[in-house]
């Protein structure tokens, strides 16, 4: 009884792999075709993945920036506050805090009589070549001043 339930089981398994030792049998002349597709398909896993990581790049260097212009906003917008000490601040983070990730950094503030505004333009460093990775920030608050409760 025992052997008679072993074959019956051997035989419903066979017919049930059937279908891929036939696509065994038909894909085994094809060797050495799992190389090629894995060499075709390598450098775009690879530059997938450094994509993701230049995407990681990008927005920590964007959160500098960000630090960077805020912190100039501060200093620039105090009363008595300073548009070249808020510069040589916005600079000194960004030199200091990413001294290889952005490039090319240009820090503006402009300042009227209510309002200052400091605009950060700066390039990431590339992983692949021929990339150009823009970070722009931009922060804009109105000066700081002092009054009295007859200037309400």
């Amino acid at each position: 009884m025992e052997i008679a339930l072993a074959t019956q089981t051997v035989t419903a398994l066979a017919r049930m792999l059937r279908p891929f030792l036939w696509l065994r049998r038909k894909l085994s002349g094809e060797k050495g075709s799992s190389s090629v597709s894995f060499a075709v398909a390598a450098p775009a896993i690879v530059a997938l993945m450094m994509l993701i990581v230049q995407a990681g790049l990008w927005a920590y260097a964007t959160q500098v920036a960000h630090y960077a212009a805020t912190t100039a906003l501060d200093t620039a917008r105090a009363d008595g506050g300073s548009v070249a000490v808020a510069r040589t601040q916005a600079n000194a983070i960004l030199r200091t805090t990413t001294p290889n990730l952005l490039t090319k950094p240009q820090v503006r503030i402009y300042r009227d009589g209510t309002r200052v505004t400091v605009a950060i333009k700066a390039e990431v460093q590339p992983l692949l070549p021929g990339m150009v990775i823009p970070v722009a920030v931009t922060s804009s608050a109105e000066l700081e001043r002092f009054t009295t409760d007859q200037d309400r």
